[in-house]
């Protein structure tokens, strides 16, 4: 009985006016006498001792650390699985040098497999151990990793320190800069040195911001952007919430087991619109330069693409793997900061070379960049296209399409023989499908091919013609495959009725005929064929 009578007396101070909160504190301090006789170290047998008596007492700060306990959380059975005190009221306790303050989350098994996890505010000089045994007698166990006190909140540590000076002289040379340039420009001089004018602020701002549009722009491109961006982001953020301490889980499990809730999961497929754009684009400008005359330089096109994304990237990682842990704080705080922080002070230099798409997302150094070393992949491998483009096109898109072929062909093949018929975002699933350079390849090489093609009607000044009839048809059957592409997903991983060989199929076919999709509207708004 000794831990429903522990929780039950917890759960009395939920609404409780201070004379009946005081009341009860008697009750506790009696119970934690009776737990007592088990063997300790002093120090905290002393604290303990303290506080109970101080509880009895009715002292302000015994009664702050009995608050700060959690209580039995309502909606268990809704899923509810959390009740994590008040951290904050725990850890500012502080009697001087008699006792603080410690913050601890220890597990209430209700079976083997569903446990409660509960905010425990305890004296700061018992250690896991002796809390363990002081709570095990009512079916708490506790560890030290899930401890907190004031005084074990990260200090800055000298990697830490030089960080922070690199990014103030950074910060330093970039307001000197737009100084600078601001003053020329004001002066009427000569235009300023074209490196002080990169770390301008003024000049980036000028750049961001501008509206300006060039004759071969594809304007429609900056809506699918904005549109798949905004997609891929509600979706991480509604995701997110199943990994957080939520009241009504069982309701996000039930919406997640929805039809509903695949325009959320099916999010991924924005993804897919991505690596279209960017084999478009690549295609398309490098058409438009080689018809101005301007010569292909293998080396620069490589150190300007590394150039572009890295410095941005490598400071994103110094934040990630040296300051994150110091902006924030809370219950669920260390543990969930290290998961972050251990993967870019590991696999930091596999980010700068783009290739830990190879690593599972565990490893990681900030998940979603994923999505650049496969990018750049195929950008490393892009001149094999690009450079017998300009002399045999035919052969060199026939080429692509081949190889958009062998990119199905081995998603297919993956799926069957390594039985990837798992849930979306299994491990083996990440590893070998959805991470893998090899099956993104077909929207990007797709893309490719219509980037040519769309350089080729500007230069001609021509397009397929089409009747209204023929558009209605093609917009009518080019929606309704992005919808099946996205609802499908919930016969092929949630309701689990597809077979291996329908799961492959899914597998191989679904990004390609996405992408061929998106090719269409793309091609239909930037040749007038999008309506009015």
């Amino acid at each position: 009985m000794k831990p429903i009578s522990f929780l039950a007396i917890l759960s009395l101070f939920q609404n409780m006016e201070i004379r009946g909160f005081v009341q009860i504190s008697h009750n506790f301090s009696t119970y934690l006498g009776d737990l007592q006789p088990f063997a300790m170290s002093s120090n905290c047998s002393q604290q303990l001792k303290q506080y109970i008596t101080d509880l009895t007492q009715g002292k302000p700060w015994a009664l702050r650390m009995l608050d700060a306990h959690g209580k039995i959380p309502s909606g268990i059975l809704d899923g509810n699985f959390f009740e994590l005190g008040s951290f904050d009221e725990c850890i500012n306790i502080d009697e001087g040098h008699l006792l603080a303050g410690k913050y601890c989350i220890g597990k209430f098994a209700l079976s083997d497999t569903s446990k409660i996890s509960i905010g425990i505010c305890i004296p700061s000089g018992c250690t896991a151990t002796d809390v363990s045994g002081l709570y095990n007698r009512s079916g708490i166990s506790i560890s030290e990793s899930s401890c907190q006190t004031k005084e074990s909140f990260p200090r800055l540590d000298v990697a830490a320190t030089i960080v922070l000076i690199f990014l103030v002289a950074w910060l330093c040379c970039m307001v000197l800069s737009t100084a600078y340039v601001m003053t020329v420009q004001r002066l009427g001089k000569a235009p300023p040195h074209w490196l002080l004018d990169t770390f301008s602020f003024y000049t980036n701002a000028k750049k961001l911001f501008t509206t300006t549009r060039s004759e071969d722009e594809i304007s429609c491109l900056h809506g699918i952007r904005v549109l798949s961006m905004m997609w891929i982001i509600m979706a991480h953020y509604c995701l997110a919430y199943t990994h957080l301490p939520i009241r009504n889980m069982s309701f996000i499990l039930k919406f997640f087991n929805t039809n509903m809730s695949m325009f959320i999961i099916g999010a991924h497929n924005a993804v897919d619109t991505f690596f279209f754009i960017s084999g478009l684009t690549l295609s398309y400008v490098f058409m438009i330069y080689s018809r101005r005359g301007a010569k292909f330089n293998v080396f620069i096109f490589y150190v300007r693409r590394y150039i572009r994304l890295t410095p941005a990237m490598g400071v994103v990682i110094l934040l990630y793997a040296f300051l994150l842990k110091y902006m924030g704080s809370g219950p669920l705080w260390p543990a969930t900061i290290e998961k972050l922080v251990s993967g870019c002070r590991k696999n930091w230099w596999k980010a700068l070379l783009y290739i830990q798409n190879y690593d599972s997302m565990s490893d990681m150094c900030i998940n979603p960049t994923w999505f650049l070393s496969v990018d750049t992949q195929l950008y490393l491998l892009s001149p094999l296209l690009l450079l017998p483009l300009l002399k045999w096109p035919n052969r060199t898109l026939f080429a692509t399409g081949a190889l958009t072929l062998c990119s199905i062909v081995t998603s297919f093949v993956l799926t069957w023989t390594l039985k990837l018929h798992e849930p979306v975002f299994g491990e083996k699933f990440m590893r070998y499908y959805y991470l893998a350079t090899y099956s993104r390849a077909a929207p990007w090489l797709l893309g490719f091919m219509l980037g040519y093609l769309l350089q080729e009607f500007k230069r001609e000044g021509s397009r397929i013609v089409m009747n209204k009839m023929c558009v209605l048809v093609f917009w009518i059957a080019s929606i309704a495959i992005l919808v099946t592409c996205v609802l499908l997903e919930y016969e092929v991983f949630v309701a689990n009725r597809a077979s291996l060989l329908g799961n492959a199929f899914n597998n191989a076919l679904q990004r390609s005929a996405w992408a061929v999709c998106v090719g269409w509207v793309i091609y239909a708004c930037h040749f007038g064929y999008g309506g009015k």
